[in-house]
């Protein structure tokens, strides 16, 4: 099948759902072109540079804007390029952007992705909801109305995109189908020898239990809030971040978590590239994350349980076996007693890129 994916920005430098679905859509062998901007959003200006090579098999068609701030973007005749391609599918990610609106009115079946969160709208400054309302509210209503399928990633979007756009479009949020965030299982997996070989290089124990957090270290992750649990439990129970940097508060936290629980128990490390981080995976027990970041999906991938926050964004990873501990809960030695060969094989039925690609090009596809 031919599909064009349709994105405002698309960076297989830094992947994102964009780029990960179209190497999906083309390892199950359809035709994918990509049709997208050749500008970085602003929320990634400290990012510009090489876009990065596209996956295997995926053409990328990148137009300047005619225009562009923020997210917002728009370039003049993306309807005729797609005409061009003759795709069977469009597959849309990125409403909010305000590019793909010219879209909707081609007459060639339209697959809609909607990730609005409780995040999303929560802070709105009066800027955003002045750029909602001029450019993106009529998105929004439009493609809605035309397209014939509406996907959602996170639980919460049918109720947020509601209470922005009222009652008259509640019929096609209820008919939304919802899928997750993923990851790749030939870059995320548990494998016994490579944690054997990580957990020695790293200097632990075999009674380490050892908690790992891959992330940016912003005061925002209020990373300092889970010391308590640290602290109530046993000295066995180890805490590896990564993520430390040079800035200011990184080295702040750094001492706050060394003074509190002792340098033997606390290891900051640098963040670790995307082909690195599978090997702390591994040589890990636990899985921390205090926001919602796909980082979890990638841990749940090398078979981690996970401590996470309670928020909706996540309540699919508190099912079945996958069950997470909250971070408000204690650390107990029962959340290190698991088998990680049963979470990383349910894992990679659930949160497999290539998985979630079927599940949203399935004949008669329903909410699981």
């Amino acid at each position: 099948m031919k599909i064009a994916l349709v994105a405002a920005h698309y960076i297989p430098r830094l992947g994102y759902l964009e780029v990960h679905l179209s190497k999906a859509f083309s390892n199950l062998e359809h035709n994918v072109q990509v049709f997208t901007t050749d500008v970085f959003p602003s929320y990634l200006k400290h990012q510009e540079g090489d876009f990065g090579t596209a996956p295997g098999g995926v053409k990328v068609n990148r137009y300047s804007p005619i225009i562009s701030f923020g997210q917002i973007a728009r370039v003049r005749g993306l309807k005729k390029r797609i005409r061009e391609f003759q795709p069977e599918l469009i597959v849309v990610i990125g409403l909010g952007k305000w590019f793909p609106k010219p879209v909707y009115d081609l007459n060639i079946p339209i697959y809609t992705l909607l990730g609005d969160n409780a995040y999303t709208y929560a802070k709105a400054s009066w800027k955003s909801k002045l750029l909602f309302e001029l450019f993106k509210r009529s998105t929004y209503q439009k493609a809605l109305k035309k397209s014939a399928r509406i996907y959602h990633y996170t639980p919460e979007t049918p109720d947020v995109v509601g209470s922005i756009l009222g009652k008259n479009y509640k019929k096609h949020l209820d008919k939304s189908i919802e899928i997750t965030l993923g990851y790749w299982s030939n870059e995320f997996f548990f494998d016994q020898k490579l944690r054997n070989e990580w957990r020695a290089k790293l200097g632990f124990g075999h009674n380490d239990k050892v908690v790992i957090t891959a992330t940016r270290i912003v005061a925002e992750k209020k990373l300092e809030d889970q010391i308590a649990f640290f602290k109530d439990s046993d000295d066995s129970i180890k805490w590896l971040i990564l993520g430390a940097s040079d800035n200011a508060y990184s080295k702040k936290l750094q001492r706050f978590l060394e003074s509190s629980l002792g340098k033997e128990r606390v290891i900051l490390l640098p963040y670790a590239s995307r082909s690195e981080l599978n090997n702390y995976y591994n040589a890990a027990d636990l899985a921390l994350f205090t926001v919602p970041a796909i980082s979890i999906f990638e841990a749940l991938g090398a078979g981690l349980k996970l401590r996470i926050p309670e928020v909706e964004t996540l309540s699919r990873l508190t099912k079945k076996s996958l069950r997470a501990s909250i971070i408000s809960e204690p650390l107990s030695p029962s959340q290190f007693d698991y088998n990680r060969m049963e979470v990383a094989s349910e894992a990679e039925r659930e949160f497999e890129w290539q998985n979630i690609a079927r599940k949203i090009l399935v004949e008669n596809p329903v909410n699981s």
